[in-house]
């Protein structure tokens, strides 16, 4: 999950307040630092302005994705700006000392001072008045809290987010963050095994055996020679896997009493329209649509959150479903060019045949389509899928919109279906009139006894169905 910082709102924003150590030059910046309670060491600097050269407390790390981020040993500051530049250096200086001054004053009533703090800074460029903001992260407190707003604590997930982005600088574990982790494997582990079913966790089996098996092995090489060297990749690598199950979390509020409510039953019956449109409808698609309408009603929480992982679901179970009903097309396909080729073939058994073969080709170009727009779409965003999911279409509501959505899902499916129906028409039409008598009538009783079956099955579950719904609704 995304979690870069956001500036708070024009209306709640507390004006920014007159920074008293502004005119204080980097050497004046770094002897007020060394008198602060947890005795930052006094570190060589070069007071050359040069912006060529890197100073010595700066180092400069890229991250396992690629992105560059400065560190300052001793303020304990990461940065994405560029600190080759002296004025943003000298700027950041002065925002750095002047939280730790607040922090020392106003945050520390409340919160003793942490032993492992990190700050991230970034300037806000946006701003009337362009100055550095940031947010403190401690893992010793469990979560990150923002500069000169000291009852938001924006929590453990964007904990999780920051060593993500930047564990390049670390040489040891910071306290607490392997705990955390191998509770939330255990948790995972257990719930796996048992399948209770009480959380919807992000991996599968296989997947945290993987996890596992990477963790032991970096885990070793932390504890042998120059173990200092293998901290960051551990690092990452349990933050990468905890963001995926605070994002999980986050989607679906299990461990919080918000749980039971996150998930409440929603609306997944076709109700739009009128009864004889519905039914139109139903015969048109085969009560598929309503099908696809339901799965796409079930992505949807009930605060009109999307979850990620659930819409990838979706989208990979209907790619499966395509490829299955392209390769039947394509049986279907070639059995009705075989069997038209037949000759003295009736009007009945061509008709059917060659409305069948219609439906196919018609199924594989348009199943083929939505493999190719709906292939890369396993893994969207926040916003493909709220776009996909609640998209507009002149003036008629979402959830119509959805309903319609549905039904053009539905069509590589129906019209395998209806390819199926019209070559079984041709098949038995074919074999009733190519036999005698006797064999007439005993396809004709066995042609009669296979469309009782399949109204009877279809009258069955759709019954099924509407009283679950019915009861779901209580």
């Amino acid at each position: 999950m995304n979690l870069a910082p956001t500036l708070p709102t024009q209306s709640k924003r507390q004006p920014h307040p007159v920074n008293p150590i502004a005119h204080l030059d980097e050497i004046q910046v770094f002897e007020r630092l060394s008198t602060l309670p947890q005795g930052v060491p006094h570190m060589l600097y070069s007071r050359t302005k040069k912006s060529s050269k890197l100073p010595l407390p700066w180092l400069e790390y890229t991250n396992f994705c690629g992105r560059t981020y400065f560190y300052n040993l001793t303020l304990r500051v990461c940065t994405e700006e560029n600190m080759y530049d002296h004025r943003l250096r000298t700027e950041l200086y002065n925002a750095a000392i002047f939280n730790s001054a607040w922090f020392e004053t106003d945050g520390h009533e409340r919160w003793p001072w942490p032993s492992d703090v990190q700050h991230l800074l970034w300037y806000c460029r946006t701003t009337k008045e362009p100055h550095f903001a940031g947010i403190t992260m401690s893992c010793q407190d469990g979560g990150v809290f923002e500069f000169l707003h000291d009852d938001t604590h924006l929590g453990q997930a964007e904990m999780w987010d920051f060593l993500y982005k930047y564990p390049m600088h670390y040489t040891r574990l910071p306290p607490f963050v392997e705990a955390q982790f191998l509770c939330a494997v255990a948790y995972g582990a257990n719930e796996k095994a048992l399948l209770t079913d009480h959380a919807n966790l992000p991996f599968t089996n296989e997947e945290w055996e993987g996890i596992m098996d990477v963790y032991n092995d970096l885990k070793g090489r932390v504890g042998g020679p120059d173990g200092s060297y293998f901290v960051p990749s551990l690092i990452w690598h349990m933050a990468k896997t905890m963001k995926d199950v605070w994002s999980s979390r986050q989607h679906h509020r299990f461990g919080s009493i918000q749980a039971q409510t996150a998930r409440a039953p929603i609306q997944t019956d076709v109700t739009s329209g009128g009864s004889t449109l519905r039914m139109i409808t139903g015969i048109l698609f085969l009560g598929a649509h309503s099908v696809y309408f339901e799965r796409l009603q079930n992505v949807l929480l009930t605060d009109d959150l999307m979850c990620s992982r659930e819409f990838g679901g979706l989208v990979d179970s209907l790619i499966t479903e395509w490829e299955n009903s392209n390769l039947l097309a394509t049986v279907f396909l070639g059995s009705n060019i075989g069997f038209i080729a037949l000759n003295n073939l009736p009007v009945l058994q061509k008709t059917a045949s060659l409305a069948s073969t219609l439906c196919s080709i018609t199924s594989l170009i348009i199943g083929m389509s939505y493999l190719w727009q709906h292939r890369s779409r396993s893994y969207p965003g926040y916003l493909q899928i709220h776009r996909y999911i609640n998209h507009r279409l002149l003036t008629l509501d979402p959830q119509t919109v959805r309903l319609i959505t549905a039904c053009f899902l539905s069509v590589p499916v129906v019209m395998l279906q209806w390819s199926a129906l019209c070559f079984l028409v041709s098949i038995m039409s074919f074999s009733i009139q190519e036999v005698n008598k006797l064999g007439g009538e005993f396809l004709s009783t066995l042609l009669s006894v296979l469309v009782i079956y399949f109204f009877g099955a279809v009258i069955f579950f759709w019954k099924l169905w509407r009283d679950v719904q019915s009861l779901v609704k209580q």
